[in-house]
């Protein structure tokens, strides 16, 4: 009778180093006691090979399913905390509690990468935010005028939609495509992203040499910022030379970030 756990040899007289078991049925985590990575599982009832992959002091594992065209391996739970399965494509990390769960990540079969919990955010202004600056007055985005927000992966904009907060520590792309208007007289202008750690002046100008007819004055800027955990970043325009605060923030103005790297 076979107990698992007991090697076979199979198949007959390999000289490979690998152990090989079989039984009519799948490896558990009871079966692990006696077996080593790399260690093989013939399934005979369904004819699929196993290779234990990891393994804890703590009683769980991880068979993955070798057989050939098979790609979904089979989970070993610890004690019913751990995997249950792994879905195609998954990918797999240790979390210091559980030694195996499954991540937000995955990659297709053509090695794209995805991952719907990465901090990703974009938002547009869809009506004018009028009489904001001109006369020096600095005006941070979202004051008087919500954004629109395009979309938020993590949720991590405030109800103005142009006040960000970092979910992690790590590197961000911000951008700013502000669009102003009824510039008038003013000689000084400068837009600004502002993070916790730093105020990044994006653009200084001056907008009697870039508006039009219609006075508008649009610039593209970004930044790559270090952040920390809980630091937040926001918008900002200043003008100057109007004699009044009469500058909108006109619709079309756009801003977003994305975190690069932890």
């Amino acid at each position: 009778m076979f107990f698992p756990g007991d090697p076979l040899n199979y198949p007959p007289n390999s000289l490979s180093p690998v152990a090989r078991y079989d039984s009519a049925r799948a490896p558990t985590n009871s079966d692990i006691k006696n077996f080593n990575i790399g260690d093989e599982w013939l399934d005979t009832t369904n004819n699929e090979w196993y290779k234990l992959t990891s393994k804890s002091t703590n009683g769980s594992a991880l068979w993955c399913n070798i057989c050939a065209g098979s790609t979904v391996p089979l989970s070993v739970p610890d004690g019913g905390t751990g995997l249950v399965s792994i879905s195609q494509n998954a990918v797999v990390v240790g979390d210091g509690t559980d030694p195996l769960v499954v991540s937000t990540v995955r990659v297709s079969d053509n090695g794209e990468m995805t991952n719907p919990s990465q901090p990703a955010f974009a938002a547009t202004l869809n009506s004018g935010d009028n009489d904001v600056t001109g006369d020096g007055a600095t005006y941070i985005f979202g004051t008087n005028v919500a954004f629109t927000v395009l979309f938020d992966q993590g949720a991590d904009l405030d109800a103005s939609g142009a006040l960000f907060t970092a979910p992690v520590a790590g590197r961000y792309n911000f951008f700013t495509l502000p669009n102003t208007r009824q510039t008038g007289t003013a000689t000084q202008g400068s837009y600004r992203i502002v993070t916790s750690n730093r105020t990044f002046i994006v653009t200084a100008f001056n907008p009697e040499n870039c508006r039009n007819a219609g006075g508008p004055c649009n610039f593209t800027s970004n930044v790559l910022a270090d952040m920390a955990i809980a630091d937040t970043t926001f918008f900002e325009v200043s003008m100057n030379g109007n004699g009044a605060d009469t500058i909108d923030l006109s619709t079309d103005t756009n801003i977003g970030g994305n975190l690069v790297v932890a």
